[in-house]
């Protein structure tokens, strides 16, 4: 809340629809449900359950030109063999792989305008004062990737698991 009220100008995500995006798949039929489930599976077969904890905030593309905040997380590694797997697996269904390098994160909030000097100041401050230190990193258990389906009800988007599928599960 404190960030909030001293950055006008950022559209914060609630903390119901927060959550780490691996891969975004875009528009896709129903009928790819349970291709995608599948594929999902094979890709985190051998990968184990972990611990994970937050880490350092930021902007991207950067604080000079922040277009979105972010909560990164750790380990980087952990999250990065799940997106490559999934990439390796899913690519052959039709979905295009990424471009970008992948960067494990929390999406806190999303910039439509530019910032004045002064709000970036801000933002960055406030980012440092809540996220900033060991003291301030939570730790979050990692045992499954959840296949996301988004709607717009009412002008809200909301988010619909259709498939979870646990890490590790042959």
């Amino acid at each position: 809340a404190a960030i909030e009220a001293s950055v006008p100008g950022v559209r914060w995500v609630s903390p119901a629809h927060m959550h780490l995006t691996m891969k975004f798949l875009g528009e896709r039929a129903d009928h790819d449900v349970a291709r995608l489930t599948s594929a999902m599976r094979d890709a985190v077969a051998t990968i184990a359950p972990f611990d994970a904890s937050t880490s350092e905030a930021g902007a991207f593309p950067n604080f000079s030109r922040p277009r979105v905040v972010w909560l990164g997380m750790e380990p980087s590694a952990s999250f990065t063999a799940i997106a490559d797997r999934l990439e390796h697996h899913i690519a052959p269904l039709g979905y295009p792989r990424e471009e970008r390098d992948f960067s494990a994160h929390l999406t806190l909030g999303r910039i439509a305008r530019p910032l004045a000097q002064v709000q970036r100041d801000r933002l960055r401050a406030a980012l440092a004062r809540a996220f900033d230190g060991a003291a301030r990193r939570w730790s979050v258990p990692v045992h499954e990737v959840v296949l996301f389906s988004s709607e717009h009800v009412r002008g809200a988007l909301r988010y619909v698991p259709l498939q979870s599928i646990p890490l590790g599960a042959r």
